[in-house]
């Protein structure tokens, strides 16, 4: 039977679509598509085989073929190819598709040519596939006669058929599972009227299926690695083509496409990689590049050009930057804008959308910290380390906080901040620690909705603020020398609105005592070790006692000076407390040059203070640090 135009077949029809779940929906999601490394297809075969099948019908007299200006006589069409075609791009041996039919009737006029012009032919029998259950046969028939990381040249001339598409579609899914190179296409054109019968090229086709397997794959996932990999050739070629033709235009075009793959790929590896401001900057140089009109040797080399750049350049611009930061330093142009915001929610919808849960996660995370950064620090300081450490304190304590429920001292706004920073960074960090914990990790479902949600509102909410509004509060201990709390009220260059006094019972009234003399009139809070020795079992439950205390206010100043050990080690703690709950708080020691017991006697004598810390208020410019 003659290979013609007519219908696939039921059986052509199976096979294709069994192709092409296997191939291009599985790899599309990431799975089932196994690929080897290129160092084990290193070692593999480089043979040229040329792949092609026979009917059961032969034309007499031998038609003619024709190849550009060159032409062959042959019953094959095969036979006739491996004549014409150069030296260099000659197949060694013939790989001869059979039915039983076409083994008893053609293979032995073929195996009699082919030993005549000198190439070894061997036969592959081959079912009808009149059935699906043939279908398998078939295929594992090809796939065990191709080696891994051969070269592979079609001839679809002769035979049923379906069997043209089917091992076609084999030889796509084998060059993917296995390296497979295809060197080319071709079809003797039998059904012309003229006595030559050309020999055409049918190799755009497969690129058709590898252009519009990358398409997907980029409209899917995001990744555009396949498509840069097709341009590259495609470069290759160009070049090639533009130093035969030495045009300067030749030369245009292929640089063109250089460039095309280049931003291809940094697009690619920045939205890989979850970095939604190198992705911003490589996608505004993407964008640019496709907006050049399609170069002509592109045009006639990729299947539907123009359409693949506007798709490419829509994708491109939905996450671009919509100005190019100017400068090496370019991020430090880059404000924290509701637009660049939105920017970014945008690329968190895609991820989301593409099932991409980790770059999700990590990427709403960051926007939460940029968003609170921008309350805390301001517009220009929002990437510095310090800024979005302190804006994750601020979050962490608020999470903290309103896990405790109506006993924490938060508004509605601050409660729902924290609740946010509790969900979202329990997710993520399941997923952003390779599910390294006792519990088994799965697809969170709806709460990866809810959370994006819950991220698009945070951009209408006030910013958490925390507490304050308290002043300046002195934590200090007050053990038996009054004299403590009276220089640390009296510290220079402090005004104190109130006061937290770690003392015990004994100490207790000098409490008050060392406040009058210091003529303090704030709020005076004892904090009472019951047991100042030993206690250190108390430490935990007077920080917490002290937490509504230490949220109001403003700043702390914490002095280390005087009490017992456990005293000094319960202001301490206090202190980092208030860090973690981002108050601005600095520690101090007391300084008193004058024998001891001079200072026994004449307690109310104002001492000298020594800052442990700088001022936490100081402008931050670290942005270059790790957090």
């Amino acid at each position: 039977m003659l290979h013609g135009p007519a219908g696939l077949g039921k059986a052509a029809a199976i096979g294709i679509a069994w192709l092409y779940r296997r191939l291009y929906a599985d790899s599309a999601r990431g799975g089932a598509v196994s690929i080897p490394p290129s160092g084990d297809w290193a070692v593999t075969s480089p043979e040229h085989l040329l792949l092609t099948s026979l009917g059961t019908q032969l034309r007499e007299p031998p038609p003619l073929y024709a190849l550009g200006d060159q032409e062959r006589k042959s019953l094959f069409a095969p036979l006739a190819l491996l004549q014409l075609l150069p030296a260099e791009r000659r197949p060694e041996r013939v790989i001869v598709l059979a039915t039983a039919k076409a083994a008893d009737t053609s293979f032995p006029r073929f195996l009699e040519e082919a030993e005549r012009i000198g190439v070894p032919a061997e036969r592959c029998d081959v079912p009808d596939v009149a059935t699906t259950a043939d279908l398998d046969r078939f295929f594992s028939a090809i796939a065990d006669r191709l080696p891994a990381g051969c070269r592979v040249t079609l001839d679809v001339t002769h035979g049923l058929r379906h069997h043209a598409f089917l091992f076609y579609s084999l030889a796509l899914y084998l060059r993917s599972l296995r390296g497979v190179r295809i060197e080319g296409a071709w079809y003797g054109m039998l059904e012309t009227g003229t006595p030559t019968k050309p020999i055409i090229d049918l190799r755009p086709a497969l690129d058709l299926a590898e252009w519009f397997h990358a398409v997907r794959l980029f409209r899917d996932t995001g990744s555009a690695s396949a498509l840069a990999e097709l341009l590259d050739s495609l470069h290759a070629e160009l070049e090639d083509a533009a130093r035969e033709s030495g045009e300067k235009a030749a030369y245009s075009d292929a640089g063109r496409v250089r460039a095309f793959a280049k931003r291809l790929r940094e697009t690619s590896f920045a939205y890989a990689s979850a970095l939604p401001l190198e992705l911003g900057l490589a996608a505004e140089s993407l964008a640019r590049v496709v907006q050049q009109d399609v170069a002509a040797g592109v045009r006639n080399r990729v299947p539907l050009a123009g359409e693949l750049a506007r798709h490419i350049g829509a994708a491109a611009k939905s996450v671009a930057f919509t100005e190019r930061p100017p400068g090496p330093q370019w991020k430090e142009r880059i404000a924290p804008t509701n637009d660049e915001f939105e920017r970014q929610l945008r690329l968190i919808q895609q991820f989301v959308t593409r099932d991409q849960i980790p770059a999700a996660l990590g990427a709403m995370r960051e926007l939460i910290v940029s968003t609170v950064a921008r309350s805390v620090d301001g517009q220009q300081d929002w990437l510095a380390r310090g800024a979005r450490e302190r804006a994750e304190r601020r979050l962490g304590a608020l999470a903290k906080l309103s896990q405790r429920g109506g006993a924490a001292p938060l508004d509605e706004n601050e409660r729902w901040w924290g609740k946010l920073w509790n969900d979202l960074t329990f997710l993520r960090n399941k997923f952003l620690h390779q599910g390294m914990c006792p519990d088994e990790v799965g697809h969170p479902g709806p709460r990866i909705q809810d959370l994006l949600r819950r991220c698009e509102e945070a951009s209408h909410r006030p910013p958490p603020t925390l507490g304050g509004g308290g002043g300046r509060l002195l934590i200090s201990p007050q053990g038996q020398s009054p004299g403590v709390l009276f220089n640390a009220l009296r510290a220079p260059g402090l005004e104190i609105d109130r006061c937290i006094a770690v003392c015990s019972e004994s100490s207790r009234d000098s409490v008050q005592t060392a406040a009058e003399r210091a003529g303090f009139s704030g709020e005076l809070i004892p904090l009472v070790m019951l047991d100042p020795l030993r206690g250190a079992g108390e430490i935990e439950g007077l920080v917490k006692s002290a937490e509504n205390e230490l949220l109001r206010a403003d700043e702390v100043v914490v002095n280390l000076t005087g009490g017992t050990t456990l005293m000094g080690v319960v202001a301490q703690a206090l202190f980092e407390a208030a860090r973690r709950f981002e108050r601005s708080a600095r520690r101090f020691l007391l300084i008193d040059a004058r024998p001891s017991e001079e200072q026994r006697r004449e307690p109310w004598v104002v001492s000298g203070i020594h800052w442990l810390d700088p001022d936490p208020r100081a402008k931050d410019d670290d942005t270059d640090d790790e957090r």
